[in-house]
């Protein structure tokens, strides 16, 4: 998500950008993709993962008619395939997300080889460093001496593990680990909308897990209380689902959760969307699978925060307000 942002031209304005924690997501938007759909963290992206690709997948068939070797395009090579045979290749060993999202991509049209051949990071050209330090001491200089009046942050995974939540991937510890008592085809699974709707039930475990309350902010959450208390804050945007920076202080309008978070519920697959409280919610599930199977029946449907899964776009309020926000800052850093 925040290479997409970041990729704009800067523009010599009093803001400022830092981004905390980042951890980059990959954006696909396609003619036939209707919803916008983002690459889980971050290797599809990764020169390894794009290579073994190109080593890996199978060859395209000559052409019947012409009897030559003329290759057929992406698009006549059946995705499944192609998956499948880069899976027993293991290139997605490790990086499970990815081939969740390759999938994901393929059921909107977007074939794996268009998408990984075009999700290899160019190398960055060496710039000239904006910070003295790296630490609170040099963001706060260089916001003294810059008079920065528009300051967009910008949180990843790094302020949540920071927290004391688990990761995704650190071996015994990590969610994927952790999840495997559900016996799920794939962990990944437990993050899916179709999933839910058929299987709700570890996915409320693990809210259950992740409620706001067993943990507490950290020094860099309240760092941005403090920017907003001093009235330069812009915006802060968290993929991060945790509401941590809300437990801060953070004004709500201040905050763009761009994957949910706990703050709201809502009734999935209803139109008009209907809101439901969400101590309601919370009070269904810490009661356990009797709990949200009634307040299911009440509702007419399952209720779920308001966290972004896969299957789901991002939040109005997260286009509504990048352009804007991000054009207001003359200098971002990492």
């Amino acid at each position: 998500m925040w290479r997409r942002l970041l990729a704009r031209p800067a523009r010599l304005r009093s803001g400022w950008f830092l981004a905390l924690g980042v951890s980059y997501w990959a954006y696909a938007e396609t003619a036939l993709a209707s919803d916008r759909l983002w690459l889980a963290p971050p290797t599809a992206r990764t020169p390894r993962v794009a290579a073994a690709a190109e080593a890996d997948a199978p060859e395209a068939p000559a052409s019947i008619e012409g009897g030559g070797e003329t290759a057929s395009s992406p698009a006549e090579v059946d995705p499944e395939e192609v998956l499948r045979q880069l899976e027993e290749a293991g290139v997605f060993e490790g990086q499970e997300e990815v081939l969740l999202q390759l999938r994901e991509l393929a059921k909107q049209g977007v074939h794996p080889l268009d998408a990984l051949a075009g999700s290899t990071v160019p190398e960055e050209e060496a710039q000239e460093a904006v910070l003295d330090s790296f630490d609170v001491a040099g963001v706060a200089r260089y916001l003294q001496e810059h008079q920065c009046r528009d300051v967009v942050v910008m949180c990843g995974a790094g302020l949540s593990t920071a927290a004391g939540i688990p990761d995704f991937r650190t071996p015994g510890t990590g969610l994927y680990d952790t999840l495997q008592r559900f016996n799920l085809s794939q962990p990944e699974a437990i993050f899916e909308l179709d999933f839910f709707r058929q299987e709700p039930g570890p996915f409320y475990e693990l809210c259950r897990e992740l409620w706001p309350g067993r943990y507490k902010p950290t020094l860099a959450h309240y760092f941005i209380k403090l920017l907003e208390d001093k009235g330069i804050l812009r915006r802060c945007y968290t993929q991060n689902i945790d509401s941590l920076e809300r437990q801060a202080g953070v004004s709500r309008s201040k905050i763009v959760a761009a994957h949910g978070n706990f703050d709201e519920a809502h009734v999935i697959d209803k139109v008009p969307e209907q809101a439901v409280d969400v101590e309601e919610l919370r009070q269904a599930i810490f009661a356990g699978e009797e709990g949200w199977r009634a307040l299911a029946a009440a509702k007419g449907g399952l209720v779920k925060p308001r966290v972004v899964l896969f299957g789901e776009s991002l939040p109005d309020r997260f286009w509504e307000l990048n352009d804007e926000d991000l054009g207001a800052c003359a200098t971002r850093t990492c």
